[in-house]
């Protein structure tokens, strides 16, 4: 049985890849969906547990089995919860859900019943339990969703946009399951002082102290997260800061922290797609002159969009120049480099599809970088490119004065 607590809300990132690979690789999630879990693997999984960790006792320590039950309680959860203590640890002082349909299995590692009080415990074992609640809930679609991910990372190349996927979304169950803790626990600062012995295994935490030492970090870093499966400790103590003051901007300050800014050579699936559509929008900036629209061009725009078709009539995106900024140097060019394509498809236009180019790259704020490719590729020389951005408008004129008459 599960009822989710209202206030533990699941990051936009993961709504946004389950419905991505919905939409995107319809057969294949119905196919996971139908069979994620065999009885073969449940029965693997079993074993292995049993193999590999001592299970707990009930009658043994019911202190362990009654706070785990009160945080499972906090969060809506009542399902069979069952304890281990992993054998050879090497995990320092932590905990890990090994996940089960209809029952929870938990493994400790370490001395850290010991080291963590009984608020703490409940923190930790509120996160553990969010793990589940999060395959579990929602109908298992993030569940569906982490399995898609992960054949797709293991079937493509490192890097790909299919692994940046993957290793975000487990970034953001992180986020997630911290805040399961913090409903659990009752409380913010015992579970930021849980996530702190954890990472260091440090017995005495002040986590008041902690709290600054992070915002400390954020007022004066503007990087995100390099860790492939759980985000730096500061990162994960000021999202759930600001997740747990409701401030303003939550959701867009822990992109920053655990996305960051677009970058062309770290793509996650989502990223991609907005440059595609980014991609498409500079296009039809580019074709939405009649004049433009000649067989070649409307050729050569199909190679990037299957049937495209160029806009109605002349119109100017606003929103697109805005769109287009970027501080990652090989994203600015590839977008310059785009337009160079259309720029040298059809010779006949002679020199009209630059400086149209020209006077587009200008409204884009892109017209320095621009220029600068044009004269690597094209060898045209700096008084030449000088003299046709002056020219600009009256070359783009005539050029659809002869449109028109022709």
């Amino acid at each position: 049985m599960l009822e989710i607590p209202d206030t533990l809300n699941v990051p936009a990132y993961h709504t946004e890849v389950a419905a991505y690979l919905q939409n995107e690789q319809a057969e294949l999630w119905q196919w996971f969906a139908a069979n994620c879990l065999g009885k073969d693997h449940i029965d693997a999984v079993r074993l292995e547990l049993l193999k590999s960790a001592y299970r707990v006792d009930d009658q043994t320590t019911p202190r362990l089995q009654d706070l785990a039950h009160e945080a499972a309680q906090q969060l809506g959860l009542d399902v069979p919860i069952t304890l281990y203590h992993a054998q050879r640890s090497v995990n320092g002082l932590n905990a890990h859900l090994t996940f089960l349909p209809g029952e929870v299995h938990i493994v400790l590692h370490g001395s850290i019943a010991e080291v963590l009080d009984d608020v703490e415990l409940r923190a930790l074992f509120g996160h553990e339990l969010s793990h589940y609640i999060f395959w579990t809930g929602w109908d298992g679609k993030f569940f569906v969703a982490d399995e898609i991910l992960a054949a797709l990372t293991n079937d493509g190349p490192q890097g790909s946009p299919q692994s940046e996927s993957h290793r975000l979304f487990r970034l953001y169950a992180e986020i997630f399951c911290d805040r399961g803790a913090r409903i659990a626990c009752g409380e913010l600062l015992p579970t930021i002082s849980t996530l702190v012995k954890t990472e260091t295994s440090v017995r005495e935490v002040n986590a008041e102290s902690y709290l600054k030492q992070a915002e400390e970090i954020a007022g004066s870093e503007s990087s995100k997260t390099a860790e492939r499966t759980h985000p730096e400790c500061y990162i994960r103590t000021r999202a759930l800061q600001l997740w747990d003051e409701q401030s303003t901007g939550v959701e867009k300050e822990i992109r920053r922290m655990i996305e960051g800014p677009l970058a062309l050579n770290e793509l996650d699936l989502l990223a991609q797609s907005r440059i595609d559509r980014f991609t498409r929008r500079l296009v039809d900036a580019f074709l939405s002159s009649a004049w433009l629209q000649t067989d070649k061009l409307l050729g050569h725009a199909r190679l990037f969009f299957d049937g495209y078709e160029p806009p109605v009539e002349s119109q100017i995106d606003e929103q697109l120049s805005a769109d287009l900024q970027t501080h990652d140097a090989p994203l600015r060019d590839y977008y310059c480099y785009v337009l160079l394509d259309f720029v040298t498809t059809d010779r006949e236009l002679d020199e009209a599809p630059l400086a149209a180019a020209l006077r587009l790259t200008e409204r884009l704020q892109m017209d320095s970088r621009f220029g600068e490719i044009v004269h690597k590729e094209l060898g045209i020389g700096k008084k030449q490119l000088a003299k046709l951005r002056r020219d600009a408008k009256t070359i783009v004129d005539q050029a659809a004065q002869e449109s028109e008459a022709s």
